[in-house]
């Protein structure tokens, strides 16, 4: 009631009884309470926001339902003009229980006091706590007299990642509040007016990690070294994928660079479903065969430069008189017709790539009774 701090004593059979708190903390001007063990002695203590003060206040529980005086447990947050809801969970997972106040979280150290990250904190707002999307993060649901719509962001997320859940302007304001409703487990958003009456509304949460396939092409279950390989086979690719694993970059394979024997590679694919953002991945392997040894690589080096190029490209190699340079796309197709060779020496050569378009290619180097020597080149403008 009106002036009055009450708790509830649940007496069973659906009966409870009202038990007040002291007023030793009425003058300090606070909004909803939570109950926290904030010292670990397996009592629930009360915690709330001090609008005057801009940090957070607890009342001790001193056992047997009696609270004492309030006590200042965090260093200034930030000042508000009205109540904040604040949400329990345990956001670093060490056990004890953590506080989230306007949108970011405040950590407990165990002893009674709790320290905030360096972050932006939203004012004056409602929240609603819970796992929103396919990341490990815990997000938060934010509403605001001062939005035109709902927010969701991460709960240690800065002001620029918070996402629009509502975009289009609702009267009254709309307020959002997080829970599971049709039994898949995930947090669903339940719509209201913030004040006022209108219709309650619901959206049910869609963020499923995608189903992810990759299949290499048979050709490339086996590869020898010297071979830069374009990788394909990841699905979907809409929307955006990698790969990763042992020797690859940008997507291409260098067998050169990835161990002897199998390898695993990974394709990972991003889906955003409407603004909840999910990852998969998949996998397969490639076995790598090593033809040659570590001396003859030592003694038998090719080596390009500028790599990444743009217009020409410096072959240098170190034993003697070759019979030709072959330049092959990803696919294998020749590119001889769109190489001009300025210069070759017993040693060296310089190559015109200007009318190659942007990507990656093998250059390849055959020799009188030797096996030929590749190298990978990347045309970047």
């Amino acid at each position: 009631g009106p002036g009055i701090n009450l708790w509830y004593r649940n007496m069973g059979g659906g009966i409870y009884s009202r038990v007040p708190i002291s007023d030793w903390c009425m003058n300090a001007d606070f909004g909803p309470c939570v109950p926290i063990d904030i010292d670990n002695d397996g009592d629930k203590d009360l915690v709330a926001f001090s609008e005057s003060f801009g940090k957070l206040i607890a009342h001790w529980n001193l056992g047997h339902g009696i609270f004492g005086p309030f006590t200042t447990i965090s260093p200034y947050l930030f000042s508000a003009s009205l109540p904040q809801t604040i949400d329990v969970a345990d956001i670093d997972g060490d056990g004890s229980e953590d506080l989230v106040v306007g949108g970011r979280s405040v950590i407990s150290q165990g002893t009674g006091s709790f320290t905030p990250p360096a972050t932006y904190y939203w004012q004056d707002v409602l929240q609603s706590i819970g796992y929103v999307d396919c990341g490990p993060a815990l997000d938060v649901i934010l509403s605001s007299f001062q939005f035109t719509g709902i927010y969701s962001s991460a709960v240690n997320a800065g002001q620029s990642p918070t996402t629009y859940i509502i975009t289009n302007n609702i009267f009254p304001i709309q307020r959002g509040t997080l829970a599971e409703l049709n039994g898949d487990g995930l947090a669903d958003l339940i719509i209201g007016p913030l004040y006022g009456s209108d219709l309650v509304r619901y959206r049910l949460n869609n963020a499923v990690p995608p189903d992810v396939i990759f299949d290499l092409p048979a050709e490339v279950d086996t590869l020898f070294t010297d071979t830069a390989f374009l990788l394909t086979g990841g699905y979907p690719t809409a929307g955006g994928g990698f790969y990763a694993g042992p020797g690859v970059f940008n997507d291409t394979l260098y067998s050169a660079l990835a161990s002897e024997g199998w390898n695993l590679i990974t394709y990972h694919h991003a889906s955003f479903l409407d603004f909840t953002y999910c990852q998969g991945s998949a996998v397969d392997s490639v076995f790598i065969i090593h033809t040659t040894g570590i001396s003859e690589l030592a003694r038998d080096p090719i080596v390009t430069y500028p790599n990444p190029a743009a217009d020409l490209v410096h072959l240098r190699w170190n034993d003697g008189p070759i019979e030709r340079i072959i330049v092959r796309d990803m696919m294998g197709r020749s590119m001889d017709a769109h190489i001009n060779m300025f210069a070759r020496m017993d040693h060296e050569a310089l190559l015109n790539v200007r009318d190659l378009s942007t990507g990656c290619y093998v250059i390849t180097i055959l020799r009188n009774g030797r096996r030929p020597r590749s190298v990978p080149i990347t045309i970047a403008r």
